[in-house]
């Protein structure tokens, strides 16, 4: 994962090209098919992934440990999907090698950005 503090407040998550390739594939072979004729209403066994991930959404979503915020990037305003249950937030204090785990409303005050000073302390709030 990559975190980047800009003016527009964008973070991002690091592509995996093998993984999107799949997705890429999967997308295809879905919508390419959509069309043919079936014997019955059931899906075709080669598309029971996408009823699967899409239960898995739903049970997260039910649970309620997956916010979705807005991004305030000025070129898209993309809304993006962060996890917030403290096991997600420990992995992730863990990743950036931090001492203390920051967890979902958190306040963290900021004085340096890309070793830079600040004029004044900024704070943040941990989203997820």
């Amino acid at each position: 994962d990559r975190v980047t503090l800009t003016p527009r407040w964008l973070s991002s998550v690091g592509a995996n090209s093998q993984e999107e390739y799949g997705l890429y594939q999967k997308a295809w072979l879905l919508l390419s098919s959509w069309s043919r004729e079936r014997p019955t209403q059931m899906p075709f066994d080669e598309h029971m992934w996408i009823y699967r991930d899409g239960w898995r959404n739903w049970t997260a979503w039910k649970t309620s440990k997956h916010l979705r915020i807005r991004s305030r990037c000025k070129s898209s305003s993309m809304p993006v999907v962060v996890d917030i249950s403290p096991r997600a937030c420990m992995k992730a204090s863990m990743r950036l090698g931090l001492e203390v785990a920051l967890f979902s409303g958190d306040h963290v005050l900021f004085s340096k950005t890309s070793g830079r000073s600040l004029g004044a302390k900024e704070e943040a709030i941990i989203l997820g």
